[in-house]
């Protein structure tokens, strides 16, 4: 494998909300490139998401010593965070903002700082949308951010359903956007067409899907599940029976 389809391993784990496993990938990954920015930096935010604190701090720091001076900012500004200094961090990565304009991730994590501090306003909107914009490699998260806000916080489930649509288009792995893409259907009442997603994101997580869905409510989605996939086979000639068997139309995009 080369360095990049390595580290893409690690990537692809880590969309598909399985932390613990793109912890091993990306160090799988970093015994042949152990300066290898990204990857140590996506290593040590997955050691903050599963609480082992210690350790995402080891890898800013090590991510920090190996970038440049803007992924240096970046990595200080996620090692702040993690040592409790959210004030800090938050400033650290707006001084980066300001001084690498049309760098993306200085963006992506400006709007994801802000957001895991509860700001959810339009000023986090605009930063994810400023990392879309400049071609962000990660932007199925900064869409899926956007729609968790726009579902969440600004009650508009169409525009959540919109990024998540997106994020799902650009990363189709990507278990927590399909779940939210569910919920966000859900309260705009399709629910044949979330119990579909639903049922995507448990394929891709079940563990993910297990911790914030009922037993019961697993029945119902999948129950919809299958009813809808049966009605489509019941169409005749209103070219919609094709949607029946792979379901989302986006496993080719």
């Amino acid at each position: 494998f080369t360095m990049a389809e390595t580290a893409s391993l690690g990537f692809a784990t880590f969309v598909q909300c399985n932390k613990h496993k793109a912890i091993q990938e990306f160090s799988n990954h970093l015994e042949d490139y152990p300066s290898d920015y990204d990857s140590l930096l996506y290593r040590g935010i997955s050691h903050g998401i599963v609480e082992d604190v210690r350790s995402a701090i080891s890898d800013f720091s090590e991510a920090a010593s190996c970038g440049s001076q803007c992924q240096k900012m970046v990595a200080d500004a996620h090692r702040l965070l993690y040592e409790g200094k959210t004030e800090g961090a938050i400033t650290t990565i707006h001084q980066a903002t300001q001084r690498f304009p049309i760098d993306p991730i200085v963006w992506h994590f400006y709007g994801s700082f802000r957001r895991s501090s509860n700001i959810c306003d339009d000023v986090t909107i605009a930063a994810f949308e400023k990392a879309i914009e400049l071609k962000f490699p990660q932007a199925a998260l900064s869409h899926y951010y956007i729609g968790e806000i726009m579902d969440r916080t600004k009650n508009d489930h169409k525009a959540a359903v919109k990024h998540m649509e997106e994020a799902v288009k650009l990363n189709p792995t990507f278990a927590a956007a399909y779940f939210q893409l569910g919920n966000a259907l859900t309260k705009l009442s399709s629910v044949e067409e979330a119990s579909h997603y639903f049922k995507k994101a448990h394929e891709l997580n079940k563990s993910l899907i297990q911790a914030n869905t009922s037993s019961q409510q697993l029945d119902r989605v999948f129950a919809a599940a299958a009813a809808a996939a049966a009605g489509g086979n019941k169409g005749g000639g209103d070219g919609s029976d094709g949607d029946g068997s792979d379901g989302d139309g986006s496993d080719g995009d």
